[in-house]
């Protein structure tokens, strides 16, 4: 897998399924959400540790959710969610707002969905 392939399956281009979470809980929480968003849940958790060794004022799981998920993110359609997700990596990317961790250039992001599981 080379990195943009890989960088492209961080924000959750094969997505593990939503039915699960319906199942789940009826208000799947952001855990449970961000946690459907990888395909290599063990790599999101290294990155977002090492997000937070790099910013660890951003070690706050609550502050985390709410800079990263959008508002009533637990009540969105997936597909809206995880299309929202794509546009702000995109405007990241765009405006430069990235983080370069272990070689990777990361779009803020998907690097605070990294440090969200990383705080699980």
């Amino acid at each position: 897998m080379d990195r943009r392939q890989f960088s492209l399956t961080l924000v959750g281009y094969s997505l593990l399924g939503w039915s699960g979470l319906v199942q789940s809980s009826s208000v799947p929480s952001a855990t449970a959400i961000v946690t459907s968003l990888f395909t290599h849940y063990e790599s999101a958790v290294n990155l977002g540790q090492r997000y937070l060794t790099l910013f660890p004022k951003e070690a706050n799981y609550d502050w985390l959710t709410r800079t990263t998920l959008p508002d009533g993110y637990n009540q969105l359609d997936f597909q809206i969610l995880k299309q929202t997700l794509k546009m702000q990596r995109q405007k990241d990317f765009y405006e430069g707002n990235t983080v370069m961790l272990d070689g990777w250039i990361l779009a803020h992001t998907e690097a605070r969905l990294c440090a969200l599981l990383a705080l699980t």
